[in-house]
């Protein structure tokens, strides 16, 4: 498997998955995403959202039938290397996941994340479901 930064022609299919998943794909850029590629297939792929001060993992997704093989971990791992010296968050229903990979539920009120939160409400997810977490940096 590789990861690498997607190209512009890969956005369509990102976002398409992406929509699939139910997950955000609000303002994308295809700059912001990394892809897991599989035979020259996409098979994964994320995106890091820079927002003043700190930044935001985003719209990580891994196609059915490559779930339980460790791309989502990989793609993690690769995202976060983008971000150098600001705090990486992400809103997710998946804590456990995130958990794994270094990230701790964070109790920051950044009003970015307000939409993000709506959104997941909008799917019948509860407050209580819906967690916003910050990576760890060793």
């Amino acid at each position: 498997m590789l990861l690498r930064p997607a190209n512009e022609y890969e956005l369509p299919l990102i976002l398409r998955a992406a929509a699939a998943f139910d997950l955000d794909v609000q303002c994308p850029n295809y700059r912001q995403f990394m892809v897991a590629l599989k035979e020259n297939a996409v098979v994964g792929f994320g995106r890091i959202i820079q927002h003043s001060g700190f930044s935001e993992l985003a719209t990580l997704g891994v196609i059915a039938e490559e779930q339980g093989k460790g791309i989502g971990s990989q793609l993690v791992r690769a995202l976060a290397e983008r971000v150098h010296h600001e705090p990486l968050y992400i809103v997710t229903v998946l804590p456990i996941f995130f958990e794994r990979l270094g990230f701790q539920v964070s109790d920051a009120s950044l009003v970015e994340f307000i939409p993000k939160i709506r959104f997941c409400e909008a799917f019948g997810f509860t407050p209580d479901e819906i967690k916003l977490m910050q990576l760890l940096k060793a």
